[in-house]
């Protein structure tokens, strides 16, 4: 045997072992087996001694590598509570899993509450013994072939990233059926936090319609829809996100509610308050009314963390789509959106739309209300080879207050028919003038008043280069009333006569009936 071998129980390297009831265990240690070379001068473990070790059986308390077992308490996803009492390790140790821990139709959880969590399996972690190993050194584990690890536990992985402070850690754990993640630069790959809220759809109710199950007591093995459903919370703070997609993409969304919120009426670059930001979202009581906690009342901070240190300004949105296609659809015969309400502020907006073909417009409604109020100066410009515009309502009213209102009509020929029993214009107040150049029709059928209380100037430009002013088409208008009177004098009297010849026609019956004829 060489100089540098040393048989077990001998040297530096020992085995150890108890048998007592309580406490047996066999322990194979090798201390100071090297120094460390790792680091530089100064650093945390640079030159100190290493020791490895394997504890199979009971654990006693106190051994190396104690303090890294301390940051399994003090680590862990957004969500968990590192300062609970009592300690706890898992974040399934702090979860709300509601009243009898099952899931909405699966099989039933592990059946504990948070209490039983806790006492009956969270606070043996470093005393029920088992397998305990450690090393000052590295650990490598090598595997050609298959490798199975069976849990029935929980399990919690804490990975420092070569640093000691526990909010700087990074790791996943499973535990509670939900698999979670955590560091600060990743988007968590499973969940962030999980809550469980029992209002989130109706209370228990079959969900499997066959004949042989409506008609006996759904089963609780899946068939039975028990209510609730697990509450996902994602965060993704401080990090620039850039996301590339390509493919054949679709997604199917149900549910009550869908919100979006971007920004917010009070923003700060940075949050300076808890509140920061949160301005025109849901408050603390909106989210008390939407969401009930079975057991615990700390959703609301969940879902409003503080803002202090964090982004909370309002972003430069930008949106670019080029397609060979886009459709766009709300709602449908078959489902009528019951109320749509849409509001836009601005300082400023501007909006252009270039269409090489044909733009086609089609709007039903029972009624319309479209108002616009302009402060400053409304300008709006239409250039077409031909416009073609058909309207046909039971009640159309139009109300336009301006203090200079200009409108300008330039073309070959304008049609315009109006078929209604009243037509009525009203034009007061400012400067009213009106121009058109062309062969200008305007045909009325109905009764039509036409009120103007204004200073207005109309002039009607025709090809020959005529103008008339209003004093000329005043006494044309009177002269077409007159004419007017007396075609209606006529009629009456063609009607009179008519009525003679008729009286006359019946006389003459008359006689010819008396005589025989």
């Amino acid at each position: 045997m060489s100089d540098d071998t040393t048989e077990l129980g001998k040297g530096s390297v020992t085995i150890s072992e108890s048998e007592s009831d309580t406490g047996k265990y066999l322990l194979l240690k090798v201390p100071d087996f090297a120094k460390d070379p790792s680091g530089k001068p100064l650093a945390d473990r640079y030159n100190e001694a290493m020791t490895s070790y394997l504890r199979l059986g009971a654990q006693t308390p106190n051994e190396e590598g104690d303090e890294l077992v301390q940051l399994a308490y003090k680590a862990g996803a957004v969500g968990f509570d590192p300062e609970s009492e009592p300690p706890a390790v898992y974040i399934d140790d702090q979860r709300n899993r509601g009243d009898g821990n099952f899931e909405p139709t699966g099989a039933a959880g592990h059946g504990l509450t948070k209490k039983e969590r806790l006492d009956l399996h969270t606070k043996h972690l470093e005393t029920k013994g088992g397998w305990r190993d450690h090393s000052d050194g590295n650990r490598i584990t090598t595997t050609y072939g298959d490798k199975i690890e069976v849990v029935r536990g929980n399990y919690k992985l804490v990975v420092m990233g070569r640093q000691n402070e526990p909010g700087n850690s990074l790791g996943h754990e499973w535990s509670g059926n939900h698999v979670q993640d955590w560091g600060q630069g990743t988007m968590p790959g499973a969940s962030t936090t999980l809550e469980w809220i029992r209002n989130g759809y109706a209370a228990s109710s079959p969900i499997d319609t066959r004949d042989d199950i409506a008609k006996t007591d759904a089963p609780e093995d899946g068939d039975l829809y028990h209510g609730g459903v697990w509450l996902l919370i994602n965060s993704t703070e401080r990090v620039y996100q850039y996301s590339r997609y390509a493919g054949h993409f679709r997604t199917q969304q149900w549910g009550d509610k869908q919100e979006a919120y971007i920004g917010s009426e009070d923003p700060e670059r940075i949050g300076t308050t808890e509140a920061a930001g949160y301005k025109g979202h849901p408050t603390p009581a909106d989210i008390k009314a939407d969401h009930d906690v079975t057991d615990g009342d700390d959703l609301v901070e969940k879902l409003r963390p503080s803002s202090k240190g964090l982004p909370r300004g309002n972003p430069h949105m930008i949106a670019k789509t080029w397609a060979s296609r886009i459709e766009s659809y709300t709602g449908s015969s078959a489902w009528r959106i019951p109320s749509i309400h849409e509001e836009t502020w601005a300082a400023w907006m501007s909006e252009k739309t270039d269409c090489s073909g044909k733009i086609t417009s089609s709007t039903t409604a029972h009624g319309t209300d479209d108002n616009t109020h302009v402060t400053g100066v409304a300008s709006s410009s239409t250039t077409a080879g031909v416009i073609v515009e058909n309207t046909n309502a039971d009640v159309i009213t139009e109300n336009t207050n301006a203090g200079t209102m200009a409108s300008a009509t330039k073309a070959d020929t304008i049609y315009e028919s109006t078929i209604a029993e009243t037509h009525v214009e009203f034009h007061g107040g400012g400067l009213h003038s009106s121009i058109e150049i062309g062969a200008v029709i305007d045909l009325f059928l109905g009764l039509k008043l036409d009120i103007d209380i204004s200073a207005t100037y109309e002039v009607t430009l025709r090809e020959h280069g005529e103008f008339k002013t209003k004093t000329k088409r005043l006494a044309l208008q009177a002269e077409a009333a007159a004419l007017q009177k007396k075609e209606f004098a006529l009629a009456h009297q063609i009607s009179c006569l008519k009525f003679d010849i008729a009286c006359l026609k019946h006389d003459v019956k008359a006689l010819s009936v008396s005589l025989g004829l």
